[in-house]
C-alpha cells in the first residue's frame, strides 16, 4: 500500500520509506492502524482532482479546484502521488518545472 517516494532534482535524489507499522492518533498519542479522517479526505480531493484534469490543467488551477493555498502541501500531498501512480501525467515532461507546465489524467487502465 505504501510505496517508496522518489524524488530528484538537477542537483540532489530523496527515497522516503514510509513506516507502515506506525501511526500517531493526533488526539491520544496512540498508535493505530486506522485511516484518519485527514488521509480519506486527501484520497476524495485526489479522485476529485482526477475528474477536473480531464482536460489539461496548470498547477495554479488544481491548487485552486482544491482550495489549497500551500504549493509544498499541494505537490507533497496530491501531485507527486499522482503522477508517481500514473494516474496523472505532465503535458510537457522533459520540462517539469516548465511555467507551461499543465497536468492531465491518463486515460485508459489506470485503475488498480
Amino acid at each position: 500500500m505504501c510505496r517508496p517516494e522518489f524524488y530528484s532534482t538537477a542537483t540532489d535524489f530523496q527515497v522516503i520509506l514510509k513506516n507502515v507499522n506506525y501511526v500517531l492518533d493526533g488526539e491520544t498519542g496512540h498508535e493505530t492502524g486506522h485511516e484518519t479522517d485527514h488521509d480519506k479526505s486527501v484520497a476524495a480531493k485526489r479522485i476529485h482532482l482526477l475528474q477536473y484534469c480531464n482536460v489539461e490543467r496548470s498547477r495554479e488551477e488544481m491548487q485552486e479546484f482544491l482550495g489549497v493555498s500551500s504549493r509544498a502541501h499541494f505537490k507533497k500531498a496530491y501531485l507527486r502521488p499522482l503522477l508517481e501512480s500514473g494516474q496523472l501525467q505532465m503535458t510537457l515532461p522533459d520540462k517539469p518545472q516548465s511555467r507551461n507546465q499543465k497536468y492531465v489524467t491518463v486515460q485508459g487502465d489506470s485503475a488498480e
